[in-house]
């Protein structure tokens, strides 16, 4: 490989490090700015399960049950029945999570007595979702995901050739002596 291309390969390999500098400064910016912004001022809750919740003998609600005593205590973030867009039973922890996923909201509560256990903004779920500028436009964080790609392919392309180089490089001046 002549010397052009190796410095051709190195420059384009300092712009390739730049554009990943930039998408983590945004993506850093995102994390700590984002949940302010989104979360209406509910705490995170990260994907995290709360742990599991003792059972004891009394009967589970049923799922209007729950709905109902989830209500009652009048949580943070939610107006009505009708925001509550996804709800799961998880057996194993006696816990029911209630989620509004197009504000990414989650609470649990207790599936025998309704008492909410916990509550707050998924931020690892909008970040996933919404992250790399997705919250201004879909087609951006699309675009910036492409660009990204492609320069990751030509990222390992580059460095196999440079890598490659130097062996025949060395082979080559073995061959002079």
């Amino acid at each position: 490989m002549k010397s052009n291309q190796k410095m051709t390969i190195r420059k384009l390999h300092r712009w390739i490090g730049l554009y990943i500098i930039i998408l983590t400064l945004i993506w850093i910016t995102e994390a700590i700015a984002l949940p302010i912004f989104f979360g209406s001022g509910l705490p995170t809750v990260n994907d995290a399960i709360p742990a599991p919740v003792m059972k004891d003998n009394t009967a589970f609600l049923s799922l209007e049950e729950a709905m109902q005593s989830f209500m009652d205590q009048h949580p943070d973030g939610i107006n009505s029945a009708n925001e509550i867009d996804a709800i799961t039973y998880f057996p194993n922890l006696n816990v029911y999570q209630l989620q509004n996923r197009t504000r990414y909201f989650d609470w649990y509560i207790h599936a025998q007595n309704g008492k909410l256990i916990k509550y707050g903004f998924n931020k690892s779920f909008f970040l996933e979702k919404q992250g790399l500028l997705r919250w201004l436009h879909p087609w951006i964080g699309n675009l910036i995901q492409f660009f990204s790609f492609l320069l990751t392919l030509l990222l390992i392309v580059s460095g196999f050739l440079l890598f490659v180089n130097s062996f025949l490089t060395q082979k080559a001046q073995r061959r002079e002596l």
